[in-house]
């Protein structure tokens, strides 16, 4: 009789020892999901959803040390909305802020899922297309020119609202030209985009060393 208490007794001690261990391990994945979704909070542009600067910054920085270490192309796109102060000035920064959000899902809408989509700032964005060359990266951003000239990003009393986007385009590696450092690749991203708006906007340009100048013109949009 003792015996069987004794065992009785161990096998609730063991029960209690399991649902504690239990109750313990889902204290500890609610705590990581918890964490896991603040880090991805953390890494997204608050009112687009796209990844922000600061995870633009990690990202490219590991895309740009596998594409020098594997000699594969490393594709980036500078992304201007085109008068997007006007957009502001004459509907709000609701509508402005309703423009931003419909491009974001635009641009991410048409790139793959290996790409992505950051916002630089302001009307600014930036894709970074890992193993894609200069002329593969010239298409995709002619398609997004595309729809994006197509699809409505705002609906106003008076109709649909359009916009247009001037790009510069940057390849390092695979043939093209080797850039010595991400900061070069982004100056010339950045200068050829606004080669781009000077040439009437709408637009992508790709970087050709013997035309475009050494520093970015000053912005105007």
């Amino acid at each position: 009789m003792i015996f069987e208490q004794a065992r009785e007794l161990a096998m609730l001690r063991s029960l209690r020892e399991l649902q504690d261990v239990a109750e313990a391990r889902r204290h500890a994945d609610e705590s990581e999901n918890r964490m896991r979704h603040l880090a991805e909070q953390a890494s997204r542009d608050a009112l687009t959803g796209v990844f922000n600067r600061h995870q633009l910054g990690t990202a490219l920085a590991h895309e740009f040390e596998l594409a020098t270490r594997q000699a594969w192309p490393l594709s980036i796109a500078f992304i201007d909305l085109d008068d997007f102060k006007r957009v502001n000035d004459a509907h709000g920064h609701l509508v402005g802020d309703e423009v931003l959000r419909n491009f974001a899902q635009t641009l991410q809408r048409m790139v793959r899922t290996s790409d992505l989509v950051a916002r630089y700032g302001g009307e600014e964005f930036l894709v970074i297309l890992p193993n894609t060359t200069a002329e593969a990266a010239l298409m995709v951003i002619e398609r997004i020119l595309a729809e994006t000239a197509r699809t409505p990003m705002a609906q106003l009393p008076g109709g649909p609202l359009h916009i247009t986007f001037s790009a510069g385009l940057a390849t390092h590696g695979g043939g093209d030209r080797q850039f010595e450092s991400i900061e070069h690749l982004l100056q010339a991203a950045d200068t050829t985009l606004y080669r781009s708006k000077h040439r009437g906007r709408n637009r992508v340009t790709a970087y050709d060393a013997t035309e475009v100048p050494a520093q970015p013109t000053p912005r105007a949009h």
